[in-house]
């Protein structure tokens, strides 16, 4: 059961700091250093949340702080200039 919930973990580490990076920025490169740069501190943070409340498992922290993070980029998403150009 516990193999099982590291996959969840894995699975949301691996999408919620991509996500949150995709609506920050349009640039690729940009976005992937942003993800890494989340996933780094969002798993440091959990980490220091099971650290510091002993009964919160690290997987948990790690999670809900990744949570946090994309759900704060509904509250203000910058606006993306246009190029001029007409989409396809």
């Amino acid at each position: 059961m516990i193999f099982i919930a590291e996959q969840w973990a894995m699975l949301g580490l691996l999408a919620a700091p991509a996500g949150a990076a995709q609506r920050l920025t349009a640039r690729p490169y940009r976005a992937l250093a942003l993800s890494a740069g989340l996933a780094v501190a969002e798993m440091w943070t959990g980490l220091g949340l099971g650290y510091a409340v002993p009964k919160v498992p690290p997987s948990f922290g790690t999670l809900a702080t990744a949570t946090v993070v994309y759900a704060a980029t509904y509250v203000r998403v910058p606006q993306r200039r246009r190029t001029g150009r007409a989409a396809l």
